[in-house]
């Protein structure tokens, strides 16, 4: 009884993850799926599918991924986790999570197991997220823009490509305080810039910054962010470089 209640949960399982089971018998020669593993395939289940042909679904570009992986796993005993793409029986090209292992009967290696997870769906999300802040990045780059996210409690100071690229900071640096961004604004503007980034209130304004001796017109807006209980958390907002308009109204060349 309680066998059949382990299996029938493993089932309700992998069907509400989309991540079935399988099993090749390195002695007999079978490989065993189970049904959603059956399912993500879109293969009928009634058929017996060899390593051989499973290898065959993955995409060609993937295929030696996973050739590579089950070799290693059986000449050297290496289990595999990877994300690869393949080629469903009704022709569709799906993302899957490929895991497997070795396993033995003492020191015998009899054959390999593993998991295999429909994650189509997430990856698909990735790459549209993927995209989009790549357009974000282009996009702030022609404009001569950057959003920013300031963290009160803990004073760090976050921004997009386009913010590091207005202030001047490394990337790799990563988010720097708030203190580290305040030297670089002017000295004359920097009372005003703090008492708007320390209240709680919507606020737009003008600032300068100096970076490499160079001084540069921002302006910016931010927004107040607060968590879950309605507590102020710090701001978001985006900066525009300003510094072409304001040195023509001043008539200065660039």
């Amino acid at each position: 009884r309680a066998r059949s209640m382990d299996v029938a949960l493993l089932q309700l399982l992998e069907k509400t993850r989309r991540s079935g089971t399988w099993r090749g018998d390195l002695k007999e020669d079978r490989l065993f799926w189970s049904d959603v593993t059956y399912e993500i395939h879109e293969e009928d289940p009634s058929r017996e599918v060899s390593l051989e042909e499973a290898i065959e679904y993955y995409v060609p570009e993937h295929r030696p991924i996973i050739s590579s992986c089950v070799f290693a796993a059986i000449d050297e005993r290496k289990p595999w986790n990877e994300e690869l793409q393949i080629r469903t029986t009704t022709g569709k090209v799906r993302w899957v999570h490929a895991i497997g292992e070795p396993f033995f009967e003492g020191d015998e290696l009899v054959g390999l197991r593993g998991i295999f997870e429909d994650i189509d769906q997430r990856k698909r999300l990735e790459q549209e997220r993927e995209l989009t802040l790549q357009r974000l990045q282009e996009g702030e780059r022609i404009a001569r823009i950057g959003h920013w996210r300031l963290d009160a409690p803990g004073d760090l100071f976050e921004g997009t490509g386009g913010m590091v690229r207005l202030f001047g900071r490394s990337m790799d640096r990563g988010a720097p305080r708030f203190d580290e961004v305040l030297a670089h604004v002017h000295a004359d503007d920097r009372a005003g810039f703090e008492a708007a980034m320390r209240g709680e209130e919507e606020f737009s304004s003008e600032f300068r910054v100096v970076l490499d001796g160079e001084t540069r017109f921002l302006r910016t807006e931010g927004r107040p962010r607060h968590d879950e209980e309605g507590a102020f958390v710090g701001f978001a907002g985006v900066a525009v470089d300003d510094t072409v308009r304001r040195r023509a109204q001043q008539g200065t060349d660039v």
